[in-house]
């Protein structure tokens, strides 16, 4: 499924999992953290950030590992209570009380709350991203090539203000 996402260098972006894809982003639109991209069986595929892509099913108790470290990160950064990740992102956890926090944010995005995190439901990205071209359709299958990307590292540094139009620009003071 060919697409673009940009803000730098074009990367493919790539679906995982099962299903087809039932919505596409338009291109211009910014992939943020928490918000979906594109749907899959109609049901929203969620960006999280981080280094981990999403490589199995998360849904069994003591299931350790970097990919867990990446979803405790992004549910903190929503706001949601989930202790202190290991320094050691393999050591992280996928324990009961992640589990009921994945079930509140599930039921928080309206989708069914599982305490499951299935590799297709959500695309984990380096950062905010903008999707500069759409070359996929609607009906192919959701492991297909979906939007390119180009990351952009920021909407803010210390000195720098970004404004959020149509085109994000920064302000340098």
């Amino acid at each position: 499924m060919p697409a673009n996402i940009s803000f730098g260098t074009p990367r493919p972006v790539k679906g995982t999992g099962a299903g087809v894809v039932t919505k596409l982003p338009a291109v211009g639109e910014v992939a943020e953290r928490g918000k979906p991209l594109f749907r899959v069986d109609d049901q929203p595929v969620i960006v999280l950030f981080g280094a981990t892509p999403p490589f199995r099913m998360l849904e069994t108790p003591g299931t350790k590992g970097s990919n867990v470290a990446v979803l405790i990160e992004n549910l903190a950064a929503f706001g949601y209570q989930v202790g202190v990740p290991p320094k050691d992102a393999t050591k992280a956890e996928y324990t009961p009380r992640l589990i009921d926090v994945v079930k509140r944010w599930q039921r928080s995005l309206g989708v069914e709350p599982t305490g499951t995190i299935e590799p297709g439901r959500v695309l984990v990205l380096d950062g905010p991203a903008r999707v500069s071209s759409v070359k996929a359709q609607l009906g192919v299958a959701a492991a297909e090539e979906l939007p390119r990307s180009r990351l952009r590292t920021g909407w803010s540094s210390p000195r720098c203000r970004a404004q959020k139009p149509a085109r994000p620009r920064r302000t340098c003071q």
